[in-house]
């Protein structure tokens, strides 16, 4: 796990085309920037985990800037694994950035695109295949493209890849004792019995290789097929 000290902020909806704008801030100073711009019949020390909490967002000079929601997924139990604080404000595009900037003098840095996601594969909550499931299920295109970006999401395919590298761990731990122990000889039909199981992960690794086209088709539709006939 590495060592996160610094605090993000950003925009996590779109500016100006809904009712409700969130901000999601995540870092270990969350929740005092927190307890100095969000006021609220409960204090920031008070609430409980994974709870929405109604106040108002005020500036330095107590202006208030937002009526708004809070909720506090405290660590270890959020997306990053770190303390993360979300604003449901209103949508206003001026709201958002007002907002927003507030959160930035208080001493969050602005996010690097997907930083959100590369913290919470830092801390261990989601693999590398996972981080990837994100976008695509963001970008999909159509119901089958968000099921299989779902399915990825959740570790299906992560889970499938685990199984099969458990499975070559043993092979090879057998191997290595044949070796290391030539007195107690794999047997003929042990030999059979390793050949068949090897077999048996090639065919699986290559159904992996070859649904990757059908993938990237779901995931880009009509594109991926356009640029992969006109290169």
């Amino acid at each position: 796990m590495t060592m996160v000290t610094d605090c993000i902020a950003a925009i996590a909806t779109p500016p100006g085309q809904g009712a409700i704008g969130i901000l999601r801030l995540s870092g270990p100073q969350a929740p005092s920037i927190l307890s100095r711009i969000f006021k609220s019949k409960t204090p920031v020390d008070h609430v409980e985990s994974h709870r929405l909490y109604l106040g108002r967002v005020i500036d330095e000079t107590n202006h208030p800037l937002d009526a708004c929601m809070a909720v506090w997924m405290k660590a270890p139990h959020s997306f990053t694994g770190e303390d993360c604080i979300e604003l449901h404000c209103h949508g206003g595009k001026q709201v958002l950035e007002s907002v927003l900037g507030l959160l930035l003098r208080q001493g969050a840095r602005m996010a690097r695109p997907g930083e959100f996601s590369e913290r919470a594969f830092l801390s261990g909550k989601i693999d590398l295949l996972q981080a990837e499931a994100i976008c695509d299920l963001i970008a999909a295109k159509s119901d089958a493209a968000l099921a299989q970006s779902f399915q990825h999401l959740a570790g299906a395919l992560s889970r499938h890849i685990g199984t099969l590298r458990n499975e070559l761990v043993s092979v090879k731990a057998q191997l290595e004792a044949s070796i290391d122990f030539p007195e107690d000889d794999i047997t003929p039909q042990s030999r059979t019995t390793l050949s068949a199981r090897l077999e048996q992960i090639s065919e699986t690794v290559n159904h992996l290789i070859g649904s990757y086209a059908r993938g990237r088709l779901l995931r880009e539709g009509d594109c991926a097929r356009h640029r992969r006939n006109h290169p």
